[in-house]
């Protein structure tokens, strides 16, 4: 569907506008999730610079990305397995999530190996003063890396009182 003649739409909100003309509306709370209601039930369609596009019926979702296809260059990479830095596996009990790669990667951009990881990262009621320890000679590094910590309470929320502590 193309806007009305004269109308431009901004670059950001193309898709937005394209896939609510299909008939999706986006979740009040997240405006990257939209759901379409339909006699074939639902359909939930993610977009965070890439796309996950689920429900019960197969050909409904061939017939979506159909329609995309018609106004975005797409290329379909299949069942999920990968996303945003979550391995998504599927199994008869349902879906499993896991950040073991994005850890892997992180632990390699720190030059970090599995010698000097603990299972039990920091004691509770720990106190850190700015004063402890030598200064980082690269802090943009260690912004980055709790950054990245901070992503992981995704799905490791045992560690939420460290990343807590050091960010």
């Amino acid at each position: 569907m193309q806007p009305p003649p004269g109308y431009s739409i901004p670059d950001d909100m193309h898709f937005a506008f394209v896939v609510t003309s299909a008939g999706f509306v986006p979740i009040a709370h997240d405006p990257v999730l939209f759901v379409h209601t339909s006699s074939r039930g639902q359909t939930l369609l993610l977009y965070v610079d890439d796309m996950i596009i689920t429900c019960d019926d197969p050909e409904y979702i061939d017939f979506v990305k159909a329609r995309l296809r018609d106004q975005f260059l797409m290329t379909d990479l299949g069942p999920l397995h990968y996303f945003l830095g979550l391995e998504v596996s599927s199994t008869s009990d349902g879906f499993y999530i896991s950040q073991e790669k994005y850890i892997q990667d992180l632990l390699t951009r720190a030059a970090l190996g599995d010698e000097r990881t603990v299972e039990t990262p920091m004691e509770l009621n720990a106190r850190l003063r700015a004063t402890d320890g030598d200064p980082l000679p690269d802090l943009t590094l260690y912004h980055h890396l709790v950054g990245s910590r901070v992503y992981l309470v995704v799905t490791r929320s045992d560690i939420s009182y460290p990343v807590y502590i050091l960010s």
